[in-house]
This record gives structure tokens, C-alpha cells and sequence, in this order.
């Protein structure tokens, strides 16, 4: 989460730089982040690209299959732990790889 105010110079939201980065783990590869309509949630599929490149080499980031959700806030995100799927684990005939985002609004019924 950064302060782009100066966009030349931006700087990392509130007075504790770790608050505006949120750690999603070991093999990550965030990809396709979605802010929902009222900005309270960062959502991020975390599957990103296996791709050879002609001539240089070879992009293997496949991260860990899952779709995270972040709780935004004003100066501050935070991972939020109760949102817990992982395409490796949850998709009956995975594994899977999360790529792009839809998402609904809620309902009410």
C-alpha cells in the first residue's frame, strides 16, 4: 500500500512500513488482485506464470495456488485468515490453478 501523492517519490502507507505490505507465504506469486466496489478487500489469486521465453529463459512462477483475501484499511492491510482456499487442496478433481478473478456482490437474501 503506497502513498502516491508524489508520484515520483512514493512511500509506503502509515507510520510502520510492514503494515502496508501483507506477507502471503512461502512460494507466492500474486497475480490478478481485485479490489472489491468498497475497498475493504484486496482479493489475489496467487498463481502466476510457467512460460519460456524466446531467447533468455524460462519464467517459473507458479506460486501456491490460492486465493487470498486482504482487509483493507485506511493505513493499514491485513491477511484475513478465515478465507482459507487453496486450488491444491479444494478442488475435487485438482489440483488447479487460480488465475483470473470474478466477483459478485453480496446477497442479501
Amino acid at each position: 500500500m503506497l502513498d502516491i501523492a508524489d508520484p515520483e517519490r512514493p512511500q509506503p502507507v502509515g507510520t510502520d512500513a510492514d503494515s502496508s505490505v501483507v506477507d502471503l507465504g512461502l512460494n507466492s506469486g500474486p497475480h490478478y488482485p481485485h479490489l472489491t466496489d468498497d475497498g475493504k478487500r484486496l482479493i489475489v489469486s496467487d498463481y502466476f506464470l510457467v512460460e519460456d521465453l524466446i531467447p533468455g529463459g524460462v519464467i517459473n512462477a507458479e506460486g501456491d495456488m490460492k486465493v487470498h483475501v486482504i482487509n483493507v484499511f485506511r493505513d493499514h492491510m491485513e491477511l484475513d485468515k478465515r478465507f482459507d482456499l487453496d486450488f491444491s487442496r479444494d478442488v475435487s478433481n485438482g489440483p488447479a490453478h487460480p488465475h483470473a478473478l470474478i466477483v459478485l456482490p453480496g446477497r442479501d437474501d
